[in-house]
Protein backbone atom coordinates (compact mmCIF):
# COMPACT_ATOMS: atom_id res chain seq x y z
CA UNK A 1 0.00 0.00 0.00
CA UNK A 2 2.84 2.69 0.83
CA UNK A 3 4.26 1.82 -2.97
CA UNK A 4 0.80 2.34 -4.99
CA UNK A 5 1.27 5.97 -5.56
CA UNK A 6 4.66 5.53 -7.33
CA UNK A 7 5.48 5.64 -10.69
CA UNK A 8 9.03 4.57 -10.66
CA UNK A 9 10.70 1.82 -8.48
CA UNK A 10 14.56 0.54 -8.62
CA UNK A 11 15.02 -2.36 -6.80
CA UNK A 12 19.17 -2.41 -6.74
CA UNK A 13 21.34 -1.80 -3.93
CA UNK A 14 24.45 0.51 -3.82
CA UNK A 15 27.35 -2.37 -3.86
CA UNK A 16 25.79 -5.04 -6.72
CA UNK A 17 22.02 -6.05 -6.22
CA UNK A 18 19.49 -7.89 -4.32
CA UNK A 19 17.98 -10.62 -6.07
CA UNK A 20 14.60 -11.08 -6.00
CA UNK A 21 12.55 -14.32 -7.18
CA UNK A 22 10.28 -13.80 -10.40
CA UNK A 23 7.50 -14.16 -8.12
CA UNK A 24 8.82 -11.89 -5.70
CA UNK A 25 9.04 -9.18 -8.33
CA UNK A 26 5.32 -9.90 -9.52
CA UNK A 27 4.10 -9.15 -6.36
CA UNK A 28 6.22 -6.03 -5.40
CA UNK A 29 4.77 -4.71 -9.04
CA UNK A 30 0.84 -5.73 -8.50
CA UNK A 31 0.99 -3.64 -5.35
CA UNK A 32 2.18 -0.80 -7.63
CA UNK A 33 -0.97 -0.15 -10.00
CA UNK A 34 0.60 3.27 -11.58
CA UNK A 35 4.05 2.14 -12.17
CA UNK A 36 5.88 3.37 -15.51
CA UNK A 37 9.17 2.33 -15.01
CA UNK A 38 10.86 -0.30 -13.08
CA UNK A 39 14.56 -1.99 -12.85
CA UNK A 40 14.62 -5.42 -10.90
CA UNK A 41 17.37 -8.26 -10.47
CA UNK A 42 16.12 -11.01 -10.69
CA UNK A 43 17.64 -14.86 -9.81
CA UNK A 44 16.64 -16.57 -12.38
CA UNK A 45 16.72 -20.31 -10.72
CA UNK A 46 13.28 -21.26 -10.52
CA UNK A 47 11.45 -23.73 -12.10
CA UNK A 48 7.96 -22.64 -11.58
CA UNK A 49 6.78 -20.25 -14.24
CA UNK A 50 3.27 -20.17 -12.82
CA UNK A 51 3.60 -16.48 -12.28
CA UNK A 52 0.65 -14.07 -11.46
CA UNK A 53 0.08 -11.35 -14.06
CA UNK A 54 0.57 -7.89 -12.65
CA UNK A 55 -2.66 -5.85 -13.88
CA UNK A 56 -0.04 -2.77 -14.53
CA UNK A 57 -1.30 -0.88 -17.58
CA UNK A 58 1.15 2.29 -18.06
CA UNK A 59 4.49 0.42 -17.78
CA UNK A 60 7.07 1.89 -20.62
CA UNK A 61 10.32 1.12 -18.83
CA UNK A 62 11.37 -2.53 -17.81
CA UNK A 63 14.77 -3.41 -16.75
CA UNK A 64 15.75 -6.52 -15.31
CA UNK A 65 19.37 -7.37 -14.59
CA UNK A 66 19.23 -11.75 -14.34
CA UNK A 67 21.45 -13.89 -12.68
CA UNK A 68 21.25 -17.62 -14.48
CA UNK A 69 21.60 -20.42 -11.43
CA UNK A 70 21.18 -23.94 -12.89
CA UNK A 71 17.84 -24.33 -14.24
CA UNK A 72 16.59 -25.66 -17.42
CA UNK A 73 13.59 -23.72 -18.62
CA UNK A 74 15.65 -19.96 -17.53
CA UNK A 75 14.68 -18.63 -21.24
CA UNK A 76 10.85 -19.59 -20.31
CA UNK A 77 11.01 -17.64 -16.88
CA UNK A 78 12.31 -14.60 -18.39
CA UNK A 79 9.69 -14.89 -21.11
CA UNK A 80 7.15 -15.30 -18.23
CA UNK A 81 8.40 -12.30 -16.48
CA UNK A 82 8.17 -9.88 -19.23
CA UNK A 83 4.46 -11.14 -19.87
CA UNK A 84 3.43 -10.82 -16.27
CA UNK A 85 5.12 -7.38 -15.40
CA UNK A 86 4.38 -5.82 -18.88
CA UNK A 87 1.07 -7.44 -19.64
CA UNK A 88 0.07 -5.56 -22.72
CA UNK A 89 1.51 -2.15 -21.89
CA UNK A 90 3.44 0.17 -24.73
CA UNK A 91 6.64 -0.68 -23.61
CA UNK A 92 9.57 1.52 -25.07
CA UNK A 93 12.44 0.51 -23.64
CA UNK A 94 13.43 -3.44 -22.71
CA UNK A 95 16.36 -4.16 -21.25
CA UNK A 96 17.41 -8.00 -20.24
CA UNK A 97 20.78 -8.13 -19.32
CA UNK A 98 22.65 -11.13 -17.30
CA UNK A 99 25.27 -9.73 -14.93
CA UNK A 100 28.15 -11.86 -13.12
CA UNK A 101 32.14 -12.73 -14.61
CA UNK A 102 30.68 -14.86 -17.00
CA UNK A 103 27.18 -14.13 -17.99
CA UNK A 104 25.18 -17.10 -20.07
CA UNK A 105 24.19 -17.02 -23.10
CA UNK A 106 20.63 -18.13 -23.57
CA UNK A 107 18.40 -18.36 -27.01
CA UNK A 108 16.40 -15.39 -27.55
CA UNK A 109 13.80 -16.77 -30.21
CA UNK A 110 11.13 -17.44 -27.28
CA UNK A 111 11.65 -14.01 -25.56
CA UNK A 112 11.38 -12.01 -28.81
CA UNK A 113 8.54 -14.38 -30.13
CA UNK A 114 6.40 -12.92 -27.36
CA UNK A 115 7.71 -9.36 -27.01
CA UNK A 116 7.27 -8.74 -30.73
CA UNK A 117 3.76 -9.12 -31.52
CA UNK A 118 3.09 -7.52 -27.80
CA UNK A 119 5.33 -4.42 -27.76
CA UNK A 120 7.16 -4.14 -31.16
CA UNK A 121 5.15 -1.33 -32.13
CA UNK A 122 6.08 1.01 -29.25
CA UNK A 123 9.65 -0.12 -28.46
CA UNK A 124 12.35 2.75 -28.99
CA UNK A 125 15.32 1.01 -27.12
CA UNK A 126 16.16 -3.21 -26.73
CA UNK A 127 19.26 -4.23 -24.91
CA UNK A 128 19.09 -8.32 -24.92
CA UNK A 129 22.88 -8.78 -25.11
CA UNK A 130 23.20 -12.13 -23.67
CA UNK A 131 19.40 -13.74 -25.97
CA UNK A 132 21.21 -14.77 -29.30
CA UNK A 133 18.42 -14.61 -31.70
CA UNK A 134 18.28 -16.43 -34.56
CA UNK A 135 18.61 -14.91 -38.38
CA UNK A 136 14.85 -15.09 -38.97
CA UNK A 137 13.99 -13.64 -35.90
CA UNK A 138 16.57 -10.89 -35.76
CA UNK A 139 14.57 -9.89 -39.47
CA UNK A 140 11.19 -10.26 -37.87
CA UNK A 141 12.98 -7.67 -34.56
CA UNK A 142 14.24 -5.31 -37.45
CA UNK A 143 10.76 -5.58 -39.26
CA UNK A 144 8.27 -5.08 -36.77
CA UNK A 145 9.71 -2.23 -34.66
CA UNK A 146 9.30 0.10 -36.72
CA UNK A 147 10.38 2.85 -34.07
CA UNK A 148 13.55 1.36 -32.88
CA UNK A 149 16.50 3.42 -31.91
CA UNK A 150 18.54 1.66 -30.12
CA UNK A 151 19.65 -2.05 -30.12
CA UNK A 152 22.08 -4.03 -28.24
CA UNK A 153 22.34 -7.46 -29.40
CA UNK A 154 24.51 -10.80 -28.92
CA UNK A 155 25.26 -12.61 -31.69
CA UNK A 156 27.18 -15.92 -32.64
CA UNK A 157 30.41 -15.91 -35.06
CA UNK A 158 28.33 -17.56 -37.76
CA UNK A 159 25.96 -14.76 -38.06
CA UNK A 160 27.95 -11.59 -38.75
CA UNK A 161 27.79 -12.50 -42.46
CA UNK A 162 24.49 -12.06 -42.38
CA UNK A 163 24.06 -9.27 -40.29
CA UNK A 164 24.31 -6.13 -42.90
CA UNK A 165 21.13 -8.21 -44.79
CA UNK A 166 19.37 -8.60 -41.70
CA UNK A 167 19.79 -4.96 -40.39
CA UNK A 168 19.03 -3.86 -44.05
CA UNK A 169 15.06 -3.00 -43.79
CA UNK A 170 15.64 -1.18 -40.25
CA UNK A 171 14.06 2.54 -40.80
CA UNK A 172 14.61 4.09 -37.81
CA UNK A 173 18.05 2.87 -35.88
CA UNK A 174 20.62 5.29 -34.57
CA UNK A 175 22.58 3.36 -32.16
CA UNK A 176 23.44 -0.40 -32.20
CA UNK A 177 25.92 -2.31 -30.08
CA UNK A 178 26.64 -5.83 -30.48
CA UNK A 179 28.47 -8.54 -28.66
CA UNK A 180 30.73 -11.13 -30.53
CA UNK A 181 33.49 -12.79 -30.98
CA UNK A 182 35.92 -12.24 -33.52
CA UNK A 183 37.83 -9.23 -35.28
CA UNK A 184 35.80 -6.61 -37.14
CA UNK A 185 37.32 -4.01 -39.72
CA UNK A 186 36.28 -0.87 -41.13
CA UNK A 187 35.11 -2.19 -44.49
CA UNK A 188 32.94 -4.35 -43.12
CA UNK A 189 31.09 -1.64 -40.74
CA UNK A 190 31.06 0.85 -43.96
CA UNK A 191 29.19 -1.83 -45.90
CA UNK A 192 26.80 -2.40 -42.55
CA UNK A 193 26.40 1.60 -43.00
CA UNK A 194 25.76 1.78 -46.67
CA UNK A 195 23.14 -1.34 -46.18
CA UNK A 196 21.00 -0.42 -43.27
CA UNK A 197 18.82 2.93 -42.69
CA UNK A 198 20.31 6.34 -43.36
CA UNK A 199 19.73 7.53 -39.25
CA UNK A 200 22.16 4.84 -38.24
CA UNK A 201 25.18 6.89 -36.51
CA UNK A 202 26.71 4.81 -34.03
CA UNK A 203 27.96 1.39 -34.43
CA UNK A 204 29.67 -0.59 -31.49
CA UNK A 205 31.39 -4.09 -30.48
CA UNK A 206 32.12 -5.23 -27.29
CA UNK A 207 34.74 -8.25 -28.73
CA UNK A 208 35.84 -10.84 -26.42
CA UNK A 209 39.55 -12.18 -27.07
CA UNK A 210 41.40 -14.20 -24.21
CA UNK A 211 41.59 -11.99 -21.03
CA UNK A 212 40.66 -9.07 -23.28
CA UNK A 213 37.19 -7.06 -23.98
CA UNK A 214 37.33 -4.52 -26.25
CA UNK A 215 35.18 -2.06 -27.46
CA UNK A 216 35.44 -0.28 -30.91
CA UNK A 217 33.13 2.15 -31.91
CA UNK A 218 32.76 3.48 -35.58
CA UNK A 219 30.47 6.73 -36.45
CA UNK A 220 28.78 7.95 -39.56
CA UNK A 221 27.93 11.50 -40.66
CA UNK A 222 26.74 13.17 -44.07
CA UNK A 223 28.40 15.37 -45.80
CA UNK A 224 27.88 17.08 -49.11
CA UNK A 225 30.06 16.21 -52.07
CA UNK A 226 31.02 18.98 -53.98
CA UNK A 227 31.86 16.84 -57.29
CA UNK A 228 28.77 14.62 -56.86
CA UNK A 229 26.80 17.10 -55.86
CA UNK A 230 24.67 15.51 -53.28
CA UNK A 231 25.44 13.91 -49.98
CA UNK A 232 27.55 11.20 -48.78
CA UNK A 233 28.34 9.20 -46.08
CA UNK A 234 31.53 8.98 -44.51
CA UNK A 235 32.03 6.56 -41.16
CA UNK A 236 34.71 7.51 -38.94
CA UNK A 237 36.34 5.29 -36.62
CA UNK A 238 37.21 2.77 -35.36
CA UNK A 239 38.01 4.46 -31.88
CA UNK A 240 38.95 1.13 -29.75
CA UNK A 241 39.00 1.27 -25.76
CA UNK A 242 40.71 -1.99 -23.76
CA UNK A 243 38.49 -2.68 -20.14
CA UNK A 244 38.64 -5.90 -17.91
Amino acid sequence: MALAPFTRLTKFSQDGYESLTPSEICLVVHGIPSLREGSFACSVQSEDISLTPTGVKHLTDLRIRFRCVESQNQAEILQQLVKCIAGSSQLRRLELVATGRKPKVLGGDLVLNHILPVHGETLQKLKIPNLHPSNGVLKRTILRCKQLRALWLGISQNMKAQLPILLAASTSLEKIRIYAKGKWDLIYVEALFHQTCQSLSVFKVCATSGYQRRKSVWKSQWEYDSLLKQPVRKVLGPTAIQYP
